[in-house]
């Protein structure tokens, strides 16, 4: 459901009408207007609602900012003694805001149009007008009249894996906004696209955002690109849809090729619940850390990697997860040297090792989740660590207790356990 904000002076019916069409076209509405009366308001029943009351005298910042972030401004208030005080008000307020009508509304024309044209664009423009027709301001335009943001997906090695969908956007758009502009040329030269470049990525400035979005709001389209993949997966991209959306502009995805969906289609480790990492910290001692709060985690994990740190993050898994603990490794999807492995932490380990060209390149990492019995376990392990904690410091039964309510495990479980020599738990 599209965004739209309508700021309305005054309210009669062509702005009820205006109303009713947006609502009907399954907008999500929030409607600013002026002088409401307590009638009006039951109209707006159900819908984002607020009035001010307004004269050329009186506003304030409030008002401004509404009326600045407005899809569309409907004027329904005529003029009072030959002075348009809603004129006057943006005269003295907005220097540089260019005012001028774009079509004048009528309840006649809008009602009588049985092809559904709701603008009266035959209508002439007439300042003094008293008969009753609405204007609507020419600055401020429409969703569809705004650039669209399109966020598109490009090959993650194999160039034959662009759809023709995205060639189209891509050709199509005023700009594209790629992570390396030198990167992206070959893709573009490759599908012979001209498009100008510019570069954004996750080191640029808020003023890069926001200039971005300045050009989306003139009416430019925009594709934003990643290196390889789809944008946004552990890829730059997150503030430039949040300011696009918070701006009511449309974003709109051009699906594609993901290393994360394609790794968890061939890997054959469970795929009905899974979470996605992305890059684990580069550092031993953070990435140790980091994976001993996931050790407990039962959905299939899926990791990136890159070629210089894949042995030694395989060796930290390893440690934390257990040798035994099933992996499938996915290297350089979709290039001409791709490969896989499926096994134990223990056997990959020795399969890359042994080779070094198997540490080339970049890597999706599918690592299964933790079993029931495993999960049994390891919540077992963790209750009897807290037991012995509070050994001697306080009552058996009452450690036990606490290392249940705290690990979620079987009090009868663990209070056996605690009677059982050292090395003799299940």
């Amino acid at each position: 459901m599209k965004n739209f904000k309508l700021f309305c002076f005054g309210f009669g019916q062509v702005a009820k009408y205006f109303v009713k069409k947006l609502i009907n076209e399954k907008y999500n509405l929030s409607l600013v207007t002026t002088n409401t009366t307590k009638t009006k308001e039951k109209f707006f029943e159900n819908q984002k609602f607020k009035s001010y009351f307004f004269n050329n005298k009186n506003y304030d910042e409030k008002l401004i900012s509404d009326l600045t972030n407005s899809n569309i401004i409907l004027v329904s208030i005529p003029p009072v003694d030959g002075e348009d005080i809603v004129v006057n008000f943006f005269e003295k307020k907005f220097d540089n805001f260019n005012f001028k009508w774009i079509t004048y509304l009528s309840a006649t024309s809008i009602y009588g149009d049985k092809k559904g044209n709701w603008v009266d664009e035959k209508s002439e423009p007439n300042p003094t007008s008293k008969n009753g027709k609405s204007r609507l301001a020419a600055e401020k335009i429409t969703m569809e009249q705004f650039g669209t943001l399109y966020i598109v997906a490009t090959p993650i090695g194999n160039l034959e894996d662009i759809s023709s969908r995205a060639i189209n956007v891509l050709a199509s758009v005023d700009i594209i906004a790629a992570e390396d502009t030198r990167h992206s040329k070959k893709l573009l030269q490759s599908i012979q696209v001209q498009t100008q470049q510019v570069p954004y990525h996750d080191f640029s400035s808020p003023d890069a955002t926001a200039k971005i979005v300045s050009k989306l709001e003139k009416g430019c389209s925009i594709a934003l690109i990643s290196d390889a993949g789809t944008p946004l997966i552990s890829d730059p991209g997150y503030k430039l849809v949040k300011l696009a959306r918070e701006k009511n502009i449309s974003v709109v995805p051009i699906p594609g090729a993901s290393a994360v969906t394609a790794a968890l289609s061939v890997a054959g480790i469970p795929t009905d619940r899974f979470i996605f990492e992305g890059f684990l910290p580069n550092k031993t001692v953070a990435r140790t850390k980091y994976l001993q709060e996931l050790v407990l985690e039962t959905r299939t994990l899926v990791f990136f990697e890159s070629p210089h740190r894949i042995v030694e993050c395989l060796a930290d898994i390893s440690k934390v997860f257990g040798a035994e603990r099933e992996i499938f490794v996915a290297r350089e999807i979709s290039k001409k040297f791709e490969s896989h492995f499926l096994g134990s932490l223990a056997q990959v380990l020795e399969w890359i090792e042994a080779d070094p060209v198997q540490q080339k390149g970049e890597f999706v990492l599918v690592l299964a989740g933790c079993g029931a019995d495993e999960l049994r376990k390891k919540i077992e392990r963790q209750a009897l660590d807290i037991v012995e904690l509070l050994r001697g410091k306080i009552p058996m039964k009452q450690a036990v207790t606490i290392a249940c309510e705290i690990t979620g495990a079987r009090k009868n479980t663990i209070y056996d356990l605690t009677l059982k020599p050292a090395g003799q738990e299940d």
